[in-house]
């Protein structure tokens, strides 16, 4: 490699860095920014099944402390007896959700997690495995 190639060659790798760290940079910024709903489970009421059983229910709404920011969002689980956890004794369990009903429907979704978990609490009669999980999601950059 003469002097000649060398200074060429840095020119053109310092090109395709800043350029790289430009697009990444970018990308951070725009993974910063509050997202549109397709980012995350939409605020709604869901039905969980394995296998074509239903073995759940999922409820999630809006964070209050971050109301109307889809980044932040509150899930409320309710697992039956019949849900089967992924792991070593069943490695190859598959979890569908299906969509039913947005937050403020009244004929048939929940208005609140207190609906949710009354609901859960009438139905634990009759399910005594059935188990209630809360996660408290929050989406950022990687």
């Amino acid at each position: 490699m003469n002097k000649g190639q060398t200074p060429r060659h840095a020119s053109e790798l310092r090109s395709s860095l800043v350029k790289a760290l430009k697009t990444l940079d970018t990308w951070a910024g725009a993974a910063a920014e509050p997202h549109n709903d397709d980012t995350q489970v939409d605020v709604g009421t869901f039905q969980i099944s394995q296998g074509g059983r239903l073995v759940g229910e999922l409820f999630v709404e809006e964070d209050p402390v971050n109301p109307r920011d889809t980044r932040f969002r509150i899930e409320h689980w309710a697992l039956y007896g019949t849900y089967e956890a992924p792991g070593e004794r069943a490695s190859s369990t598959a979890m569908t959700l299906q969509f039913r009903f947005v937050a403020s429907d009244q004929d048939g979704g929940y208005q609140s997690a207190t609906n949710f978990r009354e609901e859960m609490r009438r139905l634990l009669v009759d399910d005594p495995g059935l188990r209630y999980i809360q996660t408290r999601c929050q989406e950022m950059a990687p």
